[in-house]
């Protein structure tokens, strides 16, 4: 294997799953030297991009939240069994939501005070607590993290929500304030108010990270009693909120409906009291007129499907701003990948209009969420030393 060119041996390495990937790194110093490499990590992540993302299922125990994995199959499309995601800090944070995946990392809050905040990488077994700074006992919090191009920046996003006495002689009288902080990986050594959210973001309302922006569906303040839903992100640039139109629906949306990325465009999808779902593209971003509703899918039932399980009450409140039936994601091959009733996993054929239900050696019997994710080696270290050279590179043109 050392007697191959460098350029062949990472042709070899980028067609492999990423778990055969860590398997190498034990075979030798030599081999994991190699695969510590910055450059090869790089190419892993670029290559990963291009297949089906990786799955990362969030089992809600109730002393100790469990992540598993399940990695994408050349042959099958997903592999017939999960692995465990080992964490390393679950005695300080035994439960936990995951909120957010971005380039392989994952950023992990505590489900009960979402004072701690983790960043984790699954493969590469990095992770790396964020400074507390907020006693967040009394207030409602949420959590998001992104990724800018252009700086190379990750940046983790807190909106804290806060009631105060808006009357001095009438303490029981109160406003809502909020709160929005950042954190920058390898800039900041500590949270920065960046402004306030002018719209309510409930805690565990799903979310789209997509151009560099992240997405919720949220209603504003002043539309009662009828509201009406619009789609809020935050550009992690700019570090401003943005409200992207919505679709112009063909009937009344009068329930939430659910974002998703399909074919790498912001979808929306609505859910009908009947079990049928409607998706639509936005095939151009950030503009009305290019909204176009791409498929609509039948009611199914999956034969896994228990509804005589007693559903925990935390995945109640999570699907509280969803509908019973999830679209994950797109797969290369076309088809749409669906999450029913946190519980059964489905391949949906929009061409033939066929279901395929996945079968999956260790699957929990419930699961509080899915998060499509990409496998990569990156560090921490790596990825600060870059970015810090990068917006070196970037000063320096500014004054040449």
């Amino acid at each position: 294997m050392e007697s191959l060119p460098r350029e062949i041996i990472v042709n070899i390495l980028t067609r492999l799953p990423i778990m055969s990937v860590l398997q190498l790194k034990k075979v030798c110093r030599s081999w994991r030297t190699f695969m510590q490499d910055a450059s090869l990590s790089t190419m892993l992540l670029a290559v990963a991009t291009e297949r089906n993302p990786c799955l990362i299922l969030h089992h809600d125990s109730p002393i100790r939240n469990q992540l598993f994995f399940l990695d994408d199959d050349a042959k099958n499309g997903y592999s017939k069994a999960v692995r465990k995601v080992s964490l390393p800090f679950t005695s300080v944070m035994p439960e936990f939501d995951v909120s957010g995946s971005c380039n392989g990392f994952l950023c992990l809050s505590d489900s009960l005070l979402a004072e701690t905040i983790f960043l984790y990488n699954p493969f590469f077994q990095e992770h790396m607590e964020l400074p507390k700074t907020l006693n967040c006992a009394n207030h409602d919090v949420v959590i998001g993290f992104g990724f800018v191009s252009a700086s190379n920046e990750y940046k983790v996003i807190r909106i804290v929500y806060y009631m105060e006495p808006c009357d001095r002689l009438r303490r029981s009288v109160y406003q809502q304030r909020s709160q929005v902080d950042l954190f920058t990986l390898g800039k900041d050594h500590s949270w920065r108010i960046v402004g306030s959210a002018k719209y309510r973001i409930h805690r565990h309302s799903p979310k789209i990270l997509l151009n560099g922006f992240l997405h919720w569906v949220v209603i504003p303040y002043n539309c009662r009693p009828s509201p009406s839903r619009i789609i809020l992100a935050f550009d992690f640039a700019t570090e401003k909120f943005e409200v992207i139109p919505c679709p112009r629906w063909e009937r009344p949306v009068r329930h939430t409906f659910q974002l998703a990325e399909i074919q790498g465009c912001l979808s929306a999808v609505v859910n009908w009291k009947d079990g049928s779902i409607d998706i639509w593209i936005m095939k151009e971003y950030k503009v009305r007129e290019s909204w176009m509703k791409e498929f609509t899918i039948g009611n199914y039932v999956p034969i896994g499907l228990n509804p005589r399980l007693s559903r925990p009450i935390r995945i109640w409140r999570n699907g509280m701003s969803r509908g019973s039936v999830q679209v994950l994601c797109s797969l290369k091959c076309g088809k749409l990948l669906l999450e029913y009733e946190n519980q059964a996993l489905v391949c949906y054929d929009p061409l033939g209009g066929n279901f395929e239900e996945f079968i999956i050696q260790g699957l929990p019997e419930w699961f509080r969420s899915v998060v499509t994710h990409v496998g990569n080696l990156l560090s921490f270290e790596a990825e600060i030393v870059r970015s810090k050279s990068l917006s070196g590179d970037i000063r320096s043109a500014c004054y040449s």
